[in-house]
């Protein structure tokens, strides 16, 4: 699987994730809530990975990109690929570490 393939379908999975804790709406924007600071529960889980708001919604921005085709240079498609994945392990970690599923 390429690069952009593979980042559209980890976007389309990291929006669903965010659906479920409230953060992003129908069109998978940020739901800032009058700030830049990321929501707790979110917050918590990406710690070191995505410091603000503004961050995660670049990330769903290369994303959604991604997924209508536009011409993404191979550095940025490479990054964007190795982040949403950890994001998306962040955010699917269960909050006792030893229920974690994805070991």
């Amino acid at each position: 699987m390429n690069d952009i393939h593979e980042v559209a379908l980890l976007s389309v999975r990291l929006e669903q994730i965010l659906r479920r804790f409230g953060t992003v709406d129908e069109d998978g924007r940020y739901l800032e809530r009058g700030s830049y600071e990321l929501l707790g529960a979110v917050q918590d889980r990406l710690d070191g990975l995505i410091d603000d708001a503004e961050e995660l919604q670049g990330l769903l921005s290369i994303g959604q990109a991604a997924r209508r085709g536009e011409p993404l240079s191979p550095a940025v498609l490479s990054a964007a690929r190795i982040v949403t994945k950890e994001v998306c392990r962040a955010l699917c970690q269960p909050d006792d570490p030893s229920k974690d599923t994805l070991q």
